[in-house]
């Protein structure tokens, strides 16, 4: 029941993102007291799950779609480049709030599916590597609309960001969207660009784990 809520809480905040006027936003939608009292912490090595296109207008996200596809590898790399920059990242800030010298474990949350993390993969991820927390970053690139025969792509980049007890028990879950960044389908700098959000936007959400 516990965990239900806890998924509409998010469906919920989804939907006034992006309701709302506002282009960016960051929320820790639970957090447990329990997460002072750990000892020993390992974040799940960072992975971008697949990327969220859009289907609708069946021509002009057709059109957009098939660019996407044609520079699948650049994208790819892209990604890829990124993922230890932001691991580091997440690593550092939770250190500088934590006190703890977190261990960073080579995992793939890319695997689980994004927004609806299987606690006990993530406790079996605490467990095996002798830690009394994991972290687990997942993040994604979506694109929300497309213009006129796909010509550009409205995307943002998310990141859903969980402590989970090796008890299995979810101790800490955030959130963030950045703004809305307008580009070609087949801008591999552009894609970078966004991408990058993820690593200035992930310490203001850790540090709202540590506020009183």
């Amino acid at each position: 029941m516990k965990q239900l809520l806890q998924k509409i809480s998010l469906v919920l905040f989804v939907l006034f993102v992006f309701g709302s006027c506002t282009t960016f936003k960051s929320q820790v939608l639970s957090v447990s007291p329990d997460l002072n009292s750990i000892k020993s912490m390992g974040i799940a090595s960072v992975n971008f799950n697949d990327r969220s296109l859009p289907i609708l207008p069946l021509l002009d996200a057709g059109l957009h779609n098939a660019a996407v596809d044609s520079v699948a590898e650049e994208l790819f790399l892209a990604e890829k480049e990124y993922e230890p920059v932001i691991t580091e990242i997440v690593k550092t800030e939770f250190e500088t709030y934590s006190g703890l010298t977190p261990l960073v474990i080579d995992a793939n949350p890319s695997s689980q599916s994004y927004g609806d993390l299987d606690l006990a993969w993530a406790a079996s991820l605490a467990k095996d590597n002798g830690v009394d927390a994991v972290v687990v970053p997942m993040i994604r690139v979506e694109t929300r609309d497309v213009s006129g025969f796909g010509i550009n792509g409205f995307s943002l980049v998310a990141m859903t960001l969980n402590i989970v007890h090796a008890d299995g028990t979810l101790i800490g879950e955030g959130l963030f969207f950045s703004e809305l960044e307008t580009a070609s389908p087949s801008n591999v700098p552009a894609y970078k660009a966004l991408i990058e959000n993820a690593s200035t936007l992930a310490p203001e959400l850790i540090g709202m784990f540590y506020q009183d």
